[in-house]
């Protein structure tokens, strides 16, 4: 069975859709749920009631569960994997993904009150603490990458280091 035109309309479907949207927390979430349509077979329905009841009772019980990991990681991580090489700013994203996993990670199985439908969803949330802490040792912020991210980029610096502190003394000596 497939809803017509006619029938969302009469319904409001787009209203309704539009309303779930603002709630979403992310672009991609509001993107996606302006594509939801209306499921048709009754297994679908069923899944859908209780995974929408689950939420309830999870953030009537618990609160929110933080999602605050940038979008633009997705788009990052495509490039990545086609061997591009990512900016700092997106290595900090990467990052941030991978604590807000842990976050999501903990708001579920941290006083666990029972077990629910979404429980299988959160499974297949993957955080890298290492990753996370080996991106953010090397990045101290969008601008300054630390010394101690490789051991060829301490060397240089400290080449750089006695470099200028040659010139230095080169040139107090000219004026002193």
């Amino acid at each position: 069975m497939h809803f017509s035109n006619k029938t969302l309309s009469t319904l409001e479907y787009d209203k309704i859709i539009n309303m779930l949207a603002e709630c979403a927390s992310t672009e991609g979430a509001k993107m996606r749920a302006l594509t939801i349509t209306p499921a048709t077979d009754y297994d679908t329905v069923c899944r859908r009631q209780t995974q929408t009841d689950d939420a309830k009772r999870l953030i009537n019980s618990k609160g929110y569960p933080s999602f605050s990991a940038s979008e633009k990681v997705v788009s990052a991580g495509e490039r990545a994997y086609k061997g591009a090489v990512l900016s700092t700013r997106e290595l900090l994203d990467v990052a941030d993904l991978f604590y807000s996993s842990r976050l999501v990670l903990d708001y579920i199985n941290t006083d666990k009150l029972f077990d629910t439908s979404l429980d299988e969803l959160f499974l297949r949330i993957i955080p890298n603490r290492e990753l996370e802490g080996e991106i953010k040792r090397a990045i101290v912020s969008e601008e300054t990458v630390a010394d101690e991210a490789s051991p060829a980029l301490a060397q240089i610096r400290r080449k750089i280091r006695n470099t200028n502190d040659k010139i230095r003394e080169t040139l107090q000596s000219y004026i002193g």
